[in-house]
């Protein structure tokens, strides 16, 4: 089972603050992070996974890409991602409207690399989209 302390990759653009900077997290951990404002409002899409241990090397690659053609799609908002040494991971991604979020799903791209994870990188999954009513953070400081 996936935990923080397992995690072996994190990226994450993004929070609920509209404070500037970054936060805490060990630099071999920091992909990106970046301060938005408030996500209240928005299109959450949650990818839960177990990874398989075919084509670590192809799995690495789509992901990358994928996040890269994501970033530039309309109503993209921001991105968490964390993978667990056990091969099960989580990644949320932020969107605009719900009409974002579906276009992206329907992306051409985007489908090719989902049928090369049903049939290759994947165990099994589960996606879940809601819409965001609340959102707040804490940092500690010192």
């Amino acid at each position: 089972m996936w935990s923080p302390i397992a995690a072996t990759s994190v990226r994450r653009k993004e929070n609920c603050s509209k404070r500037g900077g970054f936060l805490a997290v060990p630099p071999r951990l920091r992909i990106g992070l970046a301060m938005a404002s408030t996500r209240s409002g928005q299109i959450v899409v949650i990818f839960a996974s177990q990874r398989t241990t075919a084509d670590s090397a192809g799995y690495r690659e789509a992901s990358s890409d994928m996040e890269a053609l994501a970033a530039v799609q309309p109503g993209y908002a921001g991105m968490i991602s964390a993978r667990g040494d056990d091969g099960y991971g989580i990644t949320v991604s932020y969107w605009d409207d719900e009409e974002s979020a579906r276009a992206w799903r329907h992306h051409p791209e985007h489908s090719i690399i989902r049928d090369r994870g049903r049939s290759v990188w994947y165990d099994h999954y589960q996606l879940d989209v809601a819409h965001i009513s609340r959102c707040y953070d804490w940092k500690k400081h010192g």
